[in-house]
């Protein structure tokens, strides 16, 4: 149903070269991955995030091409789509060259929080930042998944500070792992 959606509308770079504009940077990450052909577990295992990080960051994109595709909501899309709609742009090195580059203002925003947090938060820090969940974190670090909460919200505290932001502003994973995803350089 997709395919005969796409070869009556047609799909050019200019489809893909919206979604790479739109897309957040962490998205396009799992997007390159999907573009090589890799499945969802193999770009979990890849990227360093669960899998479940990776659904809704392919679930996020498959909105996103839906909107630039004009795909209706009730046809069914997997990750193949990606391997099929980018893997020519990739190959071409057009996806790797439209990666936005990270703000120098979060760049040191980050080390400010990274040089405020204890070792400890630091270490747990380091952890949400390559997608892991709060359980994977508790699991990893050998620590209570109450002690990563008593972490996380500590460090909450240190970017709602370093950000300006209001503590009534939402703040979850996804923030860590955006803002701090290139921070650390053992990217296991």
């Amino acid at each position: 149903m997709v395919l005969a959606h796409l070869q009556k509308n047609g799909t050019d770079s200019s489809q893909c070269e919206l979604v790479v504009k739109q897309a957040k940077r962490r998205w396009l990450d799992v997007l390159w991955e999907f573009a090589r052909g890799l499945t969802r577990q193999e770009v979990a295992a890849k990227l360093c995030l669960s899998v479940k990080t990776v659904d809704t960051y392919k679930t996020a994109l498959f909105r996103l091409c839906r909107k630039i595709w004009n795909i209706p909501s009730h046809e069914p899309l997997d990750y193949r789509f990606f391997y099929r709609e980018f893997s020519q742009y990739r190959q071409e090195g057009l996806l790797g060259s439209r990666m936005p580059e990270k703000d120098p203002d979060d760049l040191m925003l980050c080390k400010q929080v990274m040089h405020r947090a204890t070792p400890r938060r630091l270490d747990v820090l380091r952890e949400f930042a390559k997608g892991l969940t709060r359980e994977e974190v508790a699991a990893k670090l050998c620590l209570s998944p109450s002690t990563v909460d008593t972490h996380k919200t500590a460090l909450f505290r240190l970017c709602r500070e370093a950000w300006n932001l209001s503590s009534d502003k939402y703040m979850d994973y996804c923030f860590i792992q955006e803002k701090f995803a290139d921070c650390f350089d053992d990217q296991e």
